[in-house]
C-alpha cells in the first residue's frame, strides 16, 4: 500500500511542478505562449525565383517559393517590389497578386554573383542577389537599393488562440480536478490508515 501511495503522490507532484512555467503545465498557458504565434512564412529555394518587368518599366514582379514553419508545403507567390517596398522593409505581408500577372511580361535577369556587374549594360531591369533572403534592384539604370524577400508572421494565429481557449480551459480544469481528487483520496486513505490500531 505504501508503494501505491508513493506512486500517486509522485504522479500528482510531477504534474504540478515537473515543468518550469505555467505555459509548460497547462494547455491554456501553452496556447497563449509566444511559440504558438510563431508561424513564419519564409522564402525557400532561391534559384526558383523569377522576375518580370511591368510594361511601363516602373516596377518589377517577383515570383518565388514560400514555406510556412508549421507546414511542409511550398506555395508559389508573386508580388510587385516597389508597390510593397514599405511592407518588405517592416516585415509585413505584401499584397500578393495572381501568378498569371507574369504572363506576357519581359523577364528580368537575376544574377547570383554580385562581383563585377556592369549595371549599365541592362537597359530595363536587373536583380542582383547572393542568397534567397534579399536582393538589389536596378531599374532603368538606377540602383534602387536593397530589398528583403517577404518574411512575415501568420496574421490569423490570434483568432485561432481565441477560438481554442475555451477548450484549453476545459482541459486544464479536468486535469487539475483529477489531480485534486487524487490528493484528497490519498490524504483520506492515509488518515484512515493512521487511525487504525491493531
Amino acid at each position: 500500500m505504501k508503494i501505491a501511495n508513493a506512486f500517486v503522490l509522485t504522479l500528482c507532484l510531477s504534474l504540478l511542478t515537473g515543468c518550469g512555467s505555467l505555459k509548460d503545465i497547462t494547455l491554456t498557458g501553452a496556447l497563449w505562449s509566444d511559440e504558438f504565434l510563431l508561424n513564419n512564412h519564409v522564402p525557400t529555394n532561391g534559384e526558383a525565383t523569377t522576375a518580370f518587368i511591368k510594361a511601363d518599366q516602373k516596377d518589377v514582379l517577383i515570383t518565388y517559393d514560400e514555406r510556412q514553419d508549421r507546414k511542409d508545403k511550398v506555395k508559389r507567390r508573386a508580388f510587385f517590389v516597389l508597390e510593397n517596398q514599405h511592407l518588405l522593409a517592416t516585415g509585413g505581408k505584401p499584397h500578393f497578386v495572381p501568378l498569371k500577372n507574369a504572363v506576357g511580361r519581359e523577364p528580368v535577369p537575376i544574377l547570383w554573383e554580385a562581383n563585377t556587374v556592369e549595371t549599365n549594360t541592362y537597359s530595363s531591369a536587373l536583380i542582383i542577389s547572393t542568397n534567397q533572403w534579399d536582393f538589389q534592384l536596378v531599374l532603368t539604370n538606377q540602383n534602387l537599393g536593397h530589398f528583403h524577400m517577404p518574411v512575415y508572421a501568420d496574421e490569423h494565429s490570434r483568432g485561432t488562440q481565441i477560438l481554442l481557449t475555451p477548450f484549453a480551459v476545459a482541459g486544464d480544469t479536468g486535469l487539475y480536478t483529477v489531480i485534486g481528487f487524487g490528493l484528497i483520496m490519498l490524504a483520506v486513505h492515509n488518515g484512515d490508515t493512521n487511525s487504525w490500531q491493531p
